[in-house]
């Protein structure tokens, strides 16, 4: 480069809005979930009126709405056979075949210890079990609904993803968990909080194998969080930690990629 050259080495994006629809009727028309199907033919929303709604792409042609939940809508995860699992600030956490309900989740039933209605679900995600290719988990984050002085730990829980039986609870710290990623293989599994720090735990035990805290002054982990100080975490903390621990995985068969 010559002097006074400042060109950018970095690549230009341009986005272009396609369409425009509404996608939550509460009074404060608050979307709070989107994710997209693997196929790139559906989008699923969720916000804080409870209602589910199913978009085709890119037309934004609406397919399907119901009321999933009394109250927001935390997360949205998308499986097979038209399978869709919501989580809820009503406490539940349900399973849907297209607007019918298969089930709601108990993750606690094998847990004498907690108290009913002190745990909401905040985050839910499908996953693929290495070397079985047949097989799929589900997995959801539980947070206390209400903190005190000393907070009760959250929990991570690990489902059979046919039969919806859960297999797995470890807890995963006292800092609210806000999102859970999924590593493409299914081996990792990634919880940013709203700290913004991200733990990195492994899908057969869920223990976790390795932490990151932001520089000083991070933000808040979520749905689309932000870099802690320094630059020490970039993007969306839980893909950015996957992406360094497995990187260059191709898609899982059959599930959806969550849409920030």
């Amino acid at each position: 480069k010559g002097e006074g050259d400042t060109r950018s080495e970095a690549g230009e994006v341009e986005v272009e809005t396609l369409c425009s629809v509404q996608t939550d009727f509460s009074p404060d028309a608050l979307q709070k979930a989107v994710r997209v199907s693997v196929d790139h033919s559906l989008l699923a929303t969720g916000g804080a009126d409870g209602f589910l709604r199913l978009w085709e792409f890119p037309s934004m042609k609406k397919v399907r709405e119901f009321k999933a939940h009394d109250g927001e809508i935390e997360d949205i995860a998308l499986g097979p056979e038209n399978k869709v699992v919501t989580a809820g600030r009503d406490f539940h956490c349900c399973v849907w075949q297209r607007d019918q309900l298969v089930l709601r989740l108990r993750w606690d039933e094998n847990m004498p210890g907690v108290p009913d209605k002190t745990y909401r679900y905040q985050a839910c995600r499908f996953g693929a079990v290495p070397d079985q290719a047949e097989a799929l988990r589900l997995y959801t984050v539980q947070v206390p609904h209400k903190r005190g002085r000393r907070p009760p730990p959250c929990y991570l829980t690990k489902w059979d993803g046919k039969t919806f039986l859960p297999l797995l609870t470890q807890p995963c710290g006292g800092e609210v968990v806000s999102c859970l990623s999924v590593s493409d293989s299914g081996t990792f599994l990634g919880l940013g909080t709203v700290t913004g720090s991200v733990a990195i735990h492994v899908s057969f035990s869920l223990q976790v194998t390795g932490c990151w805290a932001p520089g000083g002054g991070g933000a808040p982990c979520g749905r689309g969080c932000l870099a802690g100080g320094g630059g020490t975490l970039q993007g969306p903390c839980g893909s950015w930690a996957l992406r360094q621990l497995h990187p260059g995985q191709g898609p899982v068969p059959g599930l959806a990629r969550g849409a920030a």
